[in-house]
């Protein structure tokens, strides 16, 4: 998770416009897949050191089990961040030649600090029953922290829910954007002066309608899985690690295969991510005698570019003005061109300053 997520924010760095939208939901897998990794480790050592099976406040939970808040946060805030990259796709085909003034209110990474924000207050409403289990002493549950057993029967139905509804709620407004598009493109007149690329427009559409639809079968499969086999306590408990892993495998790590696939600016950047400096290797400088010279050698009879004048330059990849005669231990050969404002003009490249000459230095030492 935390890998696929750091390779889609490397590709997806620097994008403007709605692609930032692709950014802010990789920097949540990021945070999701890190609270995954602390959350494999909290249960391992639990069971390692044989407190697997002793029993605990449900405050006690708050403290060593961090990744229960930070499930929650993020939860919030990948639904919150699937609402607003939804809304902003149907103001997109409602009002296609306003869109980029409106979209540039909020298309920054200040505007981020407001989801942040709801999605901190988000979670008073799910752990606001732990506070009261302190004076309590009957209320104790097992030390392994499951989010159902710390937040109560009650509140974790109503976060599932959240999970369940809102990715089905985006994927249909996508439908309905999608259909709006189509009919503004049945005429010319009804798509002019469109904001932002057609094909840009298509793009998003399809990475957000199948990233929610992916997000939404995640949390089903396993609600499904474990409603059938309700008798098995153990099912019910674990229902939400089955939701995480299959998060995690169907939208984090699956993100860019889908991007790829569906995104040809994300597959542009990645090439151009590998071939940042193979793309362009043509040599920006010239030697005395390479490139060579494509007039011929002096006869106005004789035809340019003969095989005579290339013979050098094919032979001497170093560009040195000698001929393959000297050696690579830096023996001189016999010099081939006799042009000597062509061989002046060509050392000038590896000279910052032009030499003095050794009058001048015998001059000084007298």
């Amino acid at each position: 998770m935390c890998a696929s997520s750091i390779f889609v924010l490397v590709v997806m760095k620097g994008s403007k416009d709605a692609f930032k939208f692709i950014q802010f939901l990789a920097v949540i897998d990021l945070l999701s897949g890190l609270t995954m990794v602390y959350a494999g480790f909290h249960g391992v050592i639990r069971t390692i050191y044989g407190a697997a099976g002793e029993f605990v406040p449900p405050i006690s939970c708050m403290y060593s089990s961090w990744h229960l808040p930070l499930w929650v946060f993020t939860d919030g805030l990948q639904s919150t961040m699937l609402i607003w990259f939804t809304l902003d796709r149907l103001l997109l085909v409602l009002i296609p030649v306003r869109y980029a003034k409106v979209a540039s209110l909020y298309l920054h990474k200040r505007f981020v600090n407001v989801a942040v924000v709801a999605s901190l207050g988000y979670l008073y409403p799910i752990f606001k029953e732990v506070p009261a289990t302190i004076n309590n002493a009957s209320a104790v549950i097992s030390s392994l922290c499951h989010l159902e057993e710390v937040v109560g029967a009650e509140n974790y139905t109503l976060h599932v829910l959240l999970f369940q509804f809102v990715p089905i709620g985006c994927v249909l407004v996508c439908f309905l954007a999608l259909l709006i598009y189509m009919v503004r493109h049945l005429k010319q007149r009804w798509s002019y002066n469109w904001s932002e690329p057609a094909e840009v427009t298509r793009q998003l559409l399809l990475v957000l309608s199948t990233r929610a639809f992916l997000f939404g079968v995640s949390v089903h499969l396993p609600l499904l899985f474990t409603q059938k086999n309700a008798a098995a306590d153990d099912l019910l408990i674990l229902r939400d690690f089955f939701i995480r892993i299959c998060l995690g495998l169907c939208v984090s790590i699956a993100s860019p295969l889908l991007l790829i696939s569906l995104c040809p600016q994300f597959s542009h950047n990645v090439y151009m991510l590998f071939n940042k400096y193979s793309h362009n290797t043509k040599r920006q400088w010239q030697s005395a005698s390479d490139p060579p010279r494509e007039e011929g050698d002096g006869d106005n009879n004789s035809e340019p570019g003969g095989k005579e004048d290339y013979a050098d330059a094919v032979v001497n990849m170093f560009g040195s003005f000698y001929s393959t005669g000297g050696g690579p231990m830096g023996d001189v050969g016999t010099i081939t061109h006799l042009d000597r404002a062509n061989n002046e003009r060509s050392i000038s490249f590896y000279y910052q300053e032009s030499p003095k000459s050794t009058a001048s230095k015998k001059h000084q030492n007298l």
